[in-house]
């Protein structure tokens, strides 16, 4: 009520929305990251339990058209997870689509779930299958949506290199412990 035109920045997974949330919206100016791991309904379901990507999913373009009758700014947040790798050009196909930037976080832990923790060949894998992929860059949201892409390729290959470091260091030990 103070100050209308201030803009808020809020971070979600977007997979609430309701009558009391849009009349909230309505009164402001917000921007969104959206934090999205999948756009795959079982993969999303299994990785956000209990979510329901169709409502997620819906969700996204409704605070797509707001960000645009707003002029706010809207910005995917995906985490790197051994369930999702595979989806991440989508991701970007997506993105571009609605001209909005995505960036890619790291996920240190669980350990069981993070991509940076997976055996060399499954890392090499990952990293030679999304290298295959090229994407546009007409737009600035498409420059930096590849941009982070390419990061993102590159922070796997780190991880295979590391991964592959590791391994070297187990069987050496396993060596030392057998002689």
């Amino acid at each position: 009520k103070v100050n209308p035109d201030c803009h808020i920045m809020i971070t979600t997974s977007a997979n609430i929305m309701n009558d009391h949330i849009r009349s909230v919206l309505d009164k402001g100016k917000f921007n969104f990251n959206l934090s999205i791991e999948s756009r795959q309904k079982v993969n999303n379901e299994r990785i956000r339990v209990n979510d329901n990507c169709r409502d997620v999913m819906n969700n996204i373009r409704y605070f797509h058209n707001y960000c645009k009758g707003k002029n706010t700014s809207l910005t995917f947040l995906v985490c790197p997870l051994r369930q999702n790798w595979q989806e991440f050009p989508d991701f970007i196909n997506f993105a571009n689509d609605l001209d909005v930037k995505v960036y890619f976080h790291t996920v240190f832990k669980p350990y069981n779930l993070a991509l940076w923790s997976l055996e060399p060949s499954k890392l090499k894998d990952a990293y030679d299958k999304l290298s295959k992929f090229d994407f546009p860059e007409e737009t600035p949201s498409q420059k930096i949506n590849k941009n982070n892409y390419l990061k993102l390729i590159q922070q796997i290959n780190t991880w295979y290199d590391k991964a592959v470091k590791r391994e070297k260091v187990e069987l050496n030990k396993e060596q030392a412990l057998r002689s």
